[in-house]
């Protein structure tokens, strides 16, 4: 298991996509100054909730959560498309 991030992280997929959609929100707030990258996310995670890896995100959507990769994915084109 060594290596596969931390899925505790998150409650549940839910939660994940809430946090998604908090990021999001925050990027159209600010201008569209920011993509919705994982990476980016990693960086807000850590100031608005608490220290997540990318391997753990990529892992939660992947492994843990994979329900929600779609959604994930969803919410992030229209950010792109709307910025």
């Amino acid at each position: 298991m060594a290596g596969r991030g931390q899925p505790k992280k998150f409650k549940d997929g839910q939660q994940l996509i809430d946090l998604w959609k908090q990021f999001c929100d925050q990027i159209r707030e600010n201008g569209y100054i920011e993509a919705p990258t994982q990476t980016a996310f990693e960086r807000w995670l850590k100031k608005e909730y608490q220290p997540v890896d990318v391997r753990t995100i990529y892992n939660a959507l992947n492994e843990y959560f994979p329900n929600i990769k779609k959604d994930f994915e969803r919410i992030r084109a229209d950010v792109i498309s709307e910025g």
